[in-house]
């Protein structure tokens, strides 16, 4: 077998093709595993012959510790890449500046955005090449998607759909959150494994850090499974009782609600945990609410359909941990790592720009952190711990490059947080205010975004769009790809430009402008289509990138709101099609709301039915409208939405695991003639 260069026991990496196979996956899985074996860190079998020419192959590998100073190779997801200020400021550039007393050091960064799993082991395989004296994996934010989708029909998944049932038969639709959690738990072991079995005789250390979120400010609620009996009725009466106790700052109604609310869903429900929380902080209960903070997180990341942080639950935490203990790696852990360096158990704004993503001071504490263990590995003489490397002088940043940062994070925000009170996400709008106090003159992005938003037709198409690519405030593609109209970000947009005298009308009248510009009134305009929807739950953004949305809006929640864009000076007809799910078995009233104020009720049944609701002027305001649809909540039917859940699951077919409120194939709003 051939050995590889530059470590003492030269007995390069372990095993035979089949070996190799379990490692790495894909077509680029077999391209790395060849490169690998021509530079001889891959033992040949007779199947795989010497090539012709080995040196036109590939460069050999470079000599670990051949006095050409330490070589680290960093590799992970965007976290680890600097999300939102990279290339310009990275963990790479970071860990980099903070070794670079100690030594010479050479930091590879090999982190990118989107890394799934099977590419952090692909990437640490190829990272072999460089022949480096050390290893950072800083991954598991993008560990999860991998929890049971019951949405979908059986295919060739039939055993899963197998599964699903038992886990609802057993323990309700709380089974399939456990399951999705050992899922989780069993796959990020794995991949620990994999990098153990990939470096197992290369001498190679490995540093893993596991990633830590951002719990103060993420806000996500979820709607609750199907539970036993009128739980779910009973669950979302709760719900209110909370929401307005939290509003009149009734810390005690509001804490014994959401326990009662923890108890009907078995504490499955991301929602309960979030209000709970909320209540604590309120009520100064800092360390349970900082367990309720953490629950949030992990009940939230098991169903990939609903909106989500992309932040590792305790499942993968948890793996990762005990992983790097049975195969020696030294391990990084940021959640203690970075409350022991500031002092404060419950991470937030000032370490996170969104859910994951770290700001430039989490970005330097963090990789403070990852240079003492690294120097530590090393047996650096004299090396500081991490708190001393953090007091180090912290450069400063461009602003264009801080306010950047600020804008893409405040969009990110108002497109993934589902906040537990107020219309918008807290978070987005101390966003906003910081990239406008960073760099003035990114407001100008900020109006191309609006402009191109309230738009008709695709953001990426406008001419704000090709504006702004050609100023010195461009924003990222993937700013431009949501299809509607992006009121979560417009509204506070308006609201921070308003406060810095940049708009010279009201923030309300300054939407409405940009709103009636492009959408006249006059016309009449179906409002379920997804353009004017308020983001829900199985409607994300990524779900409408990957397809097309159904047809059909299925309400996940009580309460549906859609966005109408009027005058106030005519009075207007909402045409609906609408209809209650079957299980409900009987007739009911959907109540019609536009900003809180009731216009009227329609009938509703099991069968599509069409209702006409005059509305008079005196109810719009002129520009933005939400007009929102009340549905009966379901009696004593979830025994029965269970069992018919459990039998489809056995013949591989779609079951609603959530409850349906209401399906509207079509909500027009036109002139009243």
């Amino acid at each position: 077998m051939s050995t590889g260069g530059g470590h003492e026991d030269g007995g390069g990496l372990p095993g035979m093709w089949d070996e190799l196979a379990a490692l790495l996956t894909g077509e680029q899985g077999l391209k790395t595993a060849r490169l690998l074996q021509a530079a001889g860190l891959l033992g040949r079998t007779p199947e795989t012959p010497e090539p012709a020419d080995r040196a036109s192959a590939t460069p050999p590998p470079r000599q670990a510790g051949g006095g050409q100073g330490r070589r680290i190779c960093l590799i992970g997801e965007s976290a680890a890449a600097g999300f939102f200020y990279a290339p310009f400021f990275t963990p790479a550039l970071a860990l980099g500046q903070f070794l670079a007393p100690f030594g010479t050091f050479e930091v590879i960064d090999l982190a990118r955005s989107g890394m799934s799993l099977d590419e952090v082991v692909e990437t640490t395989a190829e990272a072999l090449l460089e022949g480096p004296d050390l290893l950072v994996v800083f991954a598991g934010n993008n560990w999860l998607g991998l929890g049971p989708r019951p949405d979908q029909y059986a295919d060739e998944s039939l055993d899963s759909f197998q599964e699903y049932a038992d886990a609802v038969e057993s323990r309700g639709t709380g089974g399939l959150r456990l399951l999705a959690d050992e899922r989780m738990r069993q796959r990020a072991r794995s991949a620990v494994d994999r990098l153990g079995r990939l470096i197992a005789g290369t001498g190679i250390p490995l540093v893993f850090v596991v990633p830590a979120a951002n719990l103060a400010d993420f806000e996500n609620l979820h709607p609750v499974p199907w539970l036993p009996g009128d739980g779910v009725a009973r669950w979302y009466r709760l719900q209110g009782d909370v929401l307005a106790a939290l509003e009149q700052g009734d810390t005690a109604a509001a804490t014994s609600g959401a326990r009662a609310m923890m108890e009907l869903d078995g504490g499955h429900c991301a929602t309960s945990h979030r209000l709970l929380a909320a209540a604590l902080l309120e009520a100064g209960e800092t360390a349970e609410a900082h367990r309720a903070l953490a629950a949030h997180l992990d009940t939230s990341c098991w169903d990939e359909r609903l909106g989500r942080g992309s932040s590792a639950p305790a499942p993968v935490r948890e793996a990762l941990r005990e992983g790097c203990g049975e195969h020696g790696f030294a391990c990084v852990d940021l959640t203690s790592a970075l409350a022991e360096l500031t002092g404060r158990p419950i991470s937030d704004r000032r370490l996170f720009l969104d859910h994951c993503h770290h700001t430039a001071e989490g970005i330097r504490l963090a990789m403070a952190a990852v240079a003492a263990e690294v120097l530590r590995r090393f047996g650096t003489p004299g090396a500081p711990d991490a708190r001393k490397l953090a007091a180090a002088p912290v450069p400063g940043l461009p602003p264009v490059l801080v306010a950047l940062a600020k804008l893409h994070a405040a969009l990110y925000n108002a497109h993934m947080n589902r906040p537990v009170a107020g219309r918008h996400a807290p978070l987005t709008q101390r966003l906003l205010d910081e990239a406008l106090d960073a760099a003035p003159g990114v407001r100008e992005a900020i109006l191309d975004y609006m402009a191109a938003m309230s738009a008709p037709g695709r953001a990426f198409l406008t001419a704000a769009c090709a504006h702004n690519g050609a100023s010195q405030f461009p924003l990222q593609h993937l700013a431009w790809l949501p299809s509607d109209l992006g009121i979560d970000a417009l509204e506070p947009m308006a609201m921070a430009l308003r406060r810095r005298g940049v708009l010279s009308t009201p923030a309300a009248e300054e939407l409405a402008r940009l709103l009636l510009q492009h959408h006249p009134p006059g016309r009449r305009v179906d409002i379920s289509a997804p353009r004017y929807r308020e983001r829900d739950p199985g409607a994300t953004d990524t779900y409408a990138l990957r397809q097309q949305p159904p047809t059909i809006f299925k309400a996940l929640w009580p309460t549906s709101t859609f966005y109408l864009v009027a005058d106030g000076e005519r009075d207007l007809l909402l045409e609906l099609t609408v209809r209650l799910p079957a299980m409900a078995g009987s007739s009911g009233v959907v109540a019609v709301e536009i900003d809180g104020e009731r216009v009227g009720e329609v009938p509703a049944s099991a069968t599509w039915s069409r209702a006409l609701l005059p509305v008079d002027r005196g109810a719009l305001n002129r520009g933005l409208n939400r007009v929102s649809l009340t549905w009966p909540l379901p009696g004593a039917v979830g025994d029965q939405a269970l069992a018919t859940a459990v039998e489809r699951l056995r013949g591989g077919l779609p079951a609603d695991i959530y409850p349906v409120f209401g399906e509207v194939f079509s909500l027009y709003a036109g002139p009243r003639t």
